[in-house]
């Protein structure tokens, strides 16, 4: 099994893009398991309007703190 951590909160149009984009890498492979990293309120929420909320190979695990745009990486 491949694990793959994503940043659902990264780039434009998060967490719709990142998620999307997950659910093709499981479609095409099963032997792929995608962890969601980001707020969980707005992952659960396109999961669920995507009907993906229980995959068994889409994972939501929460991170509290987010880098904006503007933000240095090495100071955030």
């Amino acid at each position: 099994m491949i694990t793959i951590a994503l940043d659902a909160m990264g780039g434009d149009h998060m967490p719709i893009c990142p998620i999307e984009g997950a659910y093709q890498a499981i479609e095409k492979r099963d032997d792929i398991h995608i962890f969601l990293i980001g707020q969980p309120d707005l992952i659960h929420d396109q999961l669920d309007r995507l009907g993906l909320l229980n995959h068994p190979r889409l994972t939501c695990v929460a991170a509290s703190d987010v880098i904006e745009m503007g933000e240095s990486p090495s100071i955030a």
